[in-house]
């Protein structure tokens, strides 16, 4: 499996043997079946993630928090919190429309979820991952000052002036 996420062979072999070693196995050993030690049973597993990684840790963890970051800075999830706001401010001024215009989103996002349930082992992780980053830019780069993560800024402040203004009222 190294070999396919790998560029080389020379570079699977190395991240084998960097594996080995977090884990205590002999880099010798070359079977299928290893038997565990029982000296690490977990102790100081966070104080070696976090504060004395390795440098093969340290890129997982920043390319995990990155992706995080930026799928949540993209602001799908602050869409979707405030569809009924939207859907209020583009014309859709009673409940049951924007209750069904909120089930059309959901809707959308369920279909593209398993859209890309079925082709993440036929195209691969990597591509589809690439392709996401690619819409990930495009949404933060595009033409307009401000991606949707904005619109969410711009209601939650809207949205806490009229609390306020009602509250002195």
């Amino acid at each position: 499996m190294l070999r396919r996420l790998t560029n080389s062979k020379e570079e699977a072999e190395r991240r084998l043997e960097e594996i080995k070693t977090t884990v205590g196995i002999d880099k010798a050993c070359d079977g299928d079946v290893v038997q565990a030690s029982g000296k690490h049973r977990g102790e100081g597993v966070w104080r070696d993630l976090l504060l004395q990684p390795t440098p093969t840790v340290r890129r997982v963890l920043t390319a995990a928090i990155g992706v995080h970051f930026f799928q949540h800075a993209t602001g799908i999830e602050v869409v979707v919190l405030y569809n009924p706001q939207i859907f209020k401010k583009v014309g859709l001024v009673t409940k049951n429309q924007q209750f069904l215009a909120t089930i059309g989103v959901g809707v959308v996002k369920t279909a593209f979820i398993l859209l890309a349930i079925l082709l993440v082992d036929k195209v691969g992780r990597r591509k589809l991952f690439l392709l996401s980053i690619i819409g990930m830019i495009a949404h933060r780069g595009g033409r307009r000052p401000h991606g949707a993560g904005g619109v969410g800024v711009v209601l939650t402040a809207r949205e806490g002036t009229a609390r306020a203004g009602r509250a002195r009222s």
